[in-house]
């Protein structure tokens, strides 16, 4: 089956900024080794939360919590696609489907068991059916959750993306969000060929620090100029770069609950703020670096095309070129892909897929156990 129209991708990450919306006109079917798309971008925005719901969001901790925020947060990814769409003036009659990742608030693929029921799990709120009542167009959303149900990670999915976007030569893509991940697609690559994972911190935990060294005050450290101004502490570096999760092989995925408020309180970071920046950006780039090198082994990669929030802090970029000497590293927006919109990009083609009825998961990067349609359709009527 092919699918062509246009699509809204709407994405929020872990650092819980807001929702990213992407405009796509795209078609999307199967095609020979991988799947063909076709697209040309609209238009991109960002819709930043309200303080009160990004508070609740990052504070999460009841049932009564997810509930109201499954419907909160999908109240704001309606908006932001009814706003997107008139930002860039195409009616929502010509909209094939809006695509939403939803808002990740638990993420514990690797969980154990509840008595002799398996609880591995993800829970992404913003719930599908309020956005398509709400907008009037036909929502696809839910898309870790199969993954995870046949032994996967339900994370990183937008390798698959990744992948259809690659050239024959190959290339690494990077994004830099609250966590990092990186995919890996060597020359002439087959899917299976793909590596693909979230390499720990990109920017949560200097976001968390920020805020809480500043009461709130700052919500993030904008374009690493604190990072610049500060010194590594490199007896806390080396700590913190012994956790074990970066030692831990792919297929792998991460968030908030590792890489959180409990991981920042296991290591005596300096009592400056800037040179508490400087620490973490370093063991972001380092770990992220370091997990590029072990990736591509001794194949040098034409370039790395970085995307995400974490482009924007030179600290970060910068540490990651001193990791990888003599390596082209080039945002997204050098193929035409904005670099705040990439994953909500990522996300518009994942729907189209799922409505093609074309496989949307690469088990090489989430290690689950076969090719699947990743995705629930929620319709306005």
């Amino acid at each position: 089956m092919r699918k062509s129209g246009i699509m809204v991708g709407l994405m929020s990450g872990t650092s819980a900024d807001g929702v990213d919306a992407c405009i796509v006109e795209l078609s999307m079917g199967e095609g020979g080794r991988k799947p063909l798309l076709e697209y040309k971008i609209i238009g991109c925005a960002t819709f930043v939360y309200p303080r009160a719901l990004r508070r609740a969001i990052l504070n999460a901790a009841t049932v009564e919590d997810a509930c109201r925020l499954n419907f909160a947060v999908a109240e704001a990814f309606s908006s932001a696609a009814t706003a997107s769409l008139k930002k860039v003036r195409v009616a929502k009659s010509r909209v094939l489907a809006i695509a939403s990742h939803g808002q990740t608030i638990c993420h514990t693929p690797n969980a154990g068991p509840i008595g002799e029921f398996r609880s591995r799990s993800t829970l992404q709120v913003g719930d599908i059916s309020l956005i398509a009542a709400r907008t009037g167009i036909t929502c696809v959303g839910d898309f870790r959750t199969k993954d995870v149900a046949l032994g996967g990670q339900g994370a990183p999915l937008v390798p698959f993306v990744d992948y259809l976007l690659t050239p024959s030569e190959g290339a690494v893509w990077l994004n830099i969000g609250g966590i990092a991940n990186v995919t890996v697609v060597p020359p002439n690559a087959r899917a299976d060929d793909v590596i693909a994972f979230d390499t720990g911190p990109g920017n949560t935990l200097l976001d968390r620090l920020v805020r809480q060294r500043t009461d709130g005050r700052r919500q993030y450290d904008r374009n690493g100029r604190l990072a610049l101004v500060g010194r590594v502490e490199k007896r806390a570096l080396a700590q913190m770069l012994l956790y074990p999760y970066f030692r831990r092989r792919p297929p792998k995925s991460t968030g908030p609950e590792e890489f959180g408020g409990d991981f920042l309180r296991r290591y005596a970071l300096p009592a400056a703020i800037e040179d508490a920046c400087a620490t973490l950006v370093a063991l972001s780039g380092d770990t992220i670096a370091a997990a590029i090198r072990r990736a591509t082994g001794k194949w040098t990669p034409p370039a790395i095309i970085a995307s995400g929030g974490g482009v924007l802090n030179r600290a970060i970029m910068g540490r990651i070129r001193a990791g990888l000497p003599g390596v082209l590293i080039v945002d997204s927006g050098a193929v035409g892909i904005p670099p705040d919109g990439k994953e909500a990009f990522a996300f518009a083609v994942l729907g189209a897929a799922a409505l093609a009825g074309v496989p949307n998961n690469l088990p090489s990067a989430t290690g689950a156990s076969r090719r699947a349609v990743l995705g629930k359709i929620a319709f306005p009527d």
